[in-house]
Parts: structure tokens; sequence; C-alpha cells
């Protein structure tokens, strides 16, 4: 077909269509920013995040019961654009990065219609959906967990050192925003030993 590949096409086409699953989710969580009531947590976060902004250093002026990165996701968005918006709209892509890394994950394993699926499923389910666009550390730390895991099965089947040292960094910032993927480290070791190791009906 002219100078492209079929393959090549398959694989612009799948590229494309995840990139139009991803904008529409992201302006859509946009969109319903203020359609539900805040938390009580959420609430909190957000005042948090108007001290924080406003030069109250965390942890010594302030009583912040948060690991860092999720401090700094709820101070530095404010401090930009003076809105809870903003604070939103980065954990919404936080959110985003988990559904890329099922994407990716899916369509290693089961193909690029599985990967583009297993995107509209996990972005717009109401358990993942709902939350993610709030000033909330579980749903990005769960996102940016699972793009660890991502980067990793990218290693496994890849190689490169740098895939693996990407994973931990996102590793690293997943247990920064909320101490809640504990798994995860676990996880990641046996994908990394298992480049090393013959399992029967691994690919």
């Amino acid at each position: 077909m002219g100078f492209v590949s079929t393959d090549n096409l398959k694989s612009l086409l799948y590229i494309c269509a995840l990139c139009i699953i991803l904008v529409f989710s992201f302006v859509w969580r946009q969109r319903v920013l203020d359609v539900f009531a805040y938390e009580y947590d959420e609430g909190i976060h957000l005042v948090l995040a108007q001290v924080l902004s406003a030069g109250y250093e965390p942890y010594r002026e302030v009583f912040v019961s948060y690991p860092p990165l999720f401090a700094w996701s709820l101070g530095f968005p404010y401090l930009l654009l003076h809105t809870t918006d903003a604070v939103q709209l980065l954990m919404a892509l936080y959110s985003i990065l988990g559904v890329v890394a099922v994407a990716y994950l899916a369509t290693s394993y089961f193909g690029r219609l599985s990967g583009l699926a297993a995107a509209i499923l996990v972005s717009f389910s109401p358990g993942y959906f709902i939350p993610s666009r709030a000033a909330m550390g579980e749903v990005p730390s769960v996102g940016v967990a699972a793009l660890g895991v991502a980067l990793t099965e990218h290693y496994r089947r890849r190689g490169g050192w740098y895939w693996a040292l990407l994973a931990g960094i996102a590793l690293s910032a997943s247990i920064s925003m909320k101490v809640l993927p504990i798994f995860a480290p676990v996880l990641l070791g046996l994908i990394i030993l298992s480049r090393y190791l013959s399992f029967k009906g691994i690919n």
C-alpha cells in the first residue's frame, strides 16, 4: 500500500485511536470537575493547596500527613493558576497515565483491539473515573504505579536498563503520592526476574 506497510498502517491507526480515547477521557474529566460534591478529605486537600501555594513549608510550618509528591501536587498547580481546577486536572493527568499503562499491557498480551478496549473500560469505569478527577491521592497513585508495571514489562520484552530505571522512578513517584501500591515493588521484581528465567506461557 504505497510506501506504508499494512502493519505500520495498523500501528498508526492504533496510536491515533488510543490518542483519541485519552484526549476524550481527559476532556470529559475536565468537563465534570464540579459535577460531583467534594469529599470531606478532598475539601481538606484543596484548603491545604491554598496554604502551600501561599509559601508555607510543608511538614515544618504546616502539618501534612501525606507523602511529598502529593503535597507538591496540591500546592504547585494552585500556585500557578490559583484555582482548585488545576489541582484536580493534575490528578486526572496522573490517572490517565494509568490508562496508558493498562492499554500497553493489554496490547502486549492480547493485541491492539484488546488494548483499546482495556483503555476504554478502565478510563470510563465509575470506580476509576469519578475519583480520578478528585483532589485525592489514591487513584493517581495507582495510575502511576500501573505505569511502572508497564515500563517494567517493556523492559522484560525489549531490554534496555533505562526502562527499568524509569519503572523505578514511576514506582517511587507512586509511593510518594500515597503509600498504597505496596504490592508493586514485589510485582516489578518478579517481572524483571522473569526476563532472565524461562516461564512456560509467558511471551
